[in-house]
């Protein structure tokens, strides 16, 4: 499902709609759940192609109960690549969606976001771009809940610290080009 919903092979909003109609958010859940890593991966990239674009697969994914699964990638136990799929997805999940953006927070994803983001400070993952992609999208996605209401928890998270040390770290290496868009 990766390839048939990869925005770069032309495939339209309707098309992402049609797959899930056809049944297909179920299944990608359930890989996320019990899949081996490789298959979570997989099945992330697929729901973050979903996405977007999005609004009914988005409220198909909170149906699905999906959020869950996802957050729970984010993990410190998961490799790099599956903590950035993950925080991936929820940036793509949480871009132009206010009324979804409450189940994001509900799920206690927001702790998890500060924590992949000051994890990769810890580890110098400012230097590695395979790691950073990871820190890009937590903190995208911690910008759109705060652009969509959510600033308490966001605050309440410590993520108020964990950017000012990415802003800090990322002066003296690439700048932030990138880093707090949607």
């Amino acid at each position: 499902l990766t390839s048939l919903t990869a925005k770069d092979h032309g495939h339209s909003s309707a098309n992402r709609v049609a797959i899930v109609c056809a049944g297909a958010m179920v299944p990608l859940v359930r890989l996320l759940q019990a899949g081996d890593v490789d298959e979570k991966e997989l099945a992330a990239v697929a729901l973050g192609n979903l996405m977007e674009y999005s609004g009914p697969n988005k409220a198909a994914l909170v149906q699905a109960g999906g959020l869950g699964p996802l957050v729970e990638l984010l993990w410190r136990t998961g490799a790099a690549t599956t903590r950035s799929n993950a925080a991936a997805v929820l940036r793509t999940f949480t871009t132009n969606n206010k009324n979804g953006n409450v189940h994001v927070v509900r799920t206690g994803a927001v702790d998890l976001l500060v924590q992949l983001v000051l994890d990769g400070i810890e580890a110098g993952y400012l230097r590695h771009e395979q790691h950073r992609e990871g820190m890009r999208h937590a903190t995208a996605v911690l910008r759109n809940l705060a652009s969509s209401g959510h600033q308490m928890a966001i605050r309440n998270s410590g993520a108020v610290e964990a950017l000012t040390k990415v802003m800090r770290l990322s002066r003296s290496t690439d700048g932030l080009d990138g880093w707090f868009e949607r």
